[in-house]
């Protein structure tokens, strides 16, 4: 089965580091992997961390230089903007309109601040069946202090229902 891990990167090279370990780690026996990584204006050593990332499939980078705004994170929590949300949508978009167009069986996507299970992907490709898609769902918590909730999305980083209006705020 051909698979592709797609994942935008706007990442500190500390976190970046380990999600591309745990990429490493992950059990692809009788896979075909490759990945897409979407370089989003991040840090130098970020990007060449990517660049040196080496697993045996093949790895294609694109990257922005600038994109006009920016995302903002502290020791406390994130910052989402619509323009934030909407530009990554936009590039898990590229990366699944090229899944399709290259002919990938499955497509992985995954945020770059995870370290993944080694046996992740293959339960994922395990649990597939006849479905069109199955995911994992990863629990965080925004600030220190909260409970941990399902980090899912439907249309912002908060709301887990449809909105009539579907906007965000």
């Amino acid at each position: 089965m051909r698979i592709l891990i797609g994942s935008p990167i706007q990442q500190k090279p500390d976190i970046l580091r380990l999600f591309l370990s745990s990429l490493y780690l992950l059990d692809t026996k009788g896979l075909e992997v490759d990945y897409y990584f979407y370089d989003d204006h991040n840090a130098p050593e970020s990007f060449t961390l990517l660049q040196d990332f080496n697993p045996l499939g093949k790895v294609k980078i694109d990257r922005f230089e600038d994109v006009g705004f920016l995302y903002h994170c502290d020791e406390k929590t994130h910052y989402w903007k619509r323009e934030n949300i909407e530009h990554v949508a936009w590039m898990k978009d590229e990366i699944i309109e090229y899944a399709v167009k290259e002919g990938y069986e499955g497509l992985f996507l995954v945020d770059s601040d995870l370290v993944l299970y080694p046996q992740t992907l293959k339960h994922l490709v395990e649990t597939i069946g006849n479905a069109s898609i199955v995911s994992e769902v990863f629990w965080t918590r925004w600030q220190k202090g909260d409970r941990y909730l399902p980090n899912v999305w439907l249309q912002d980083q908060y709301s887990f229902y449809q909105s009539h209006s579907n906007q965000l705020e």
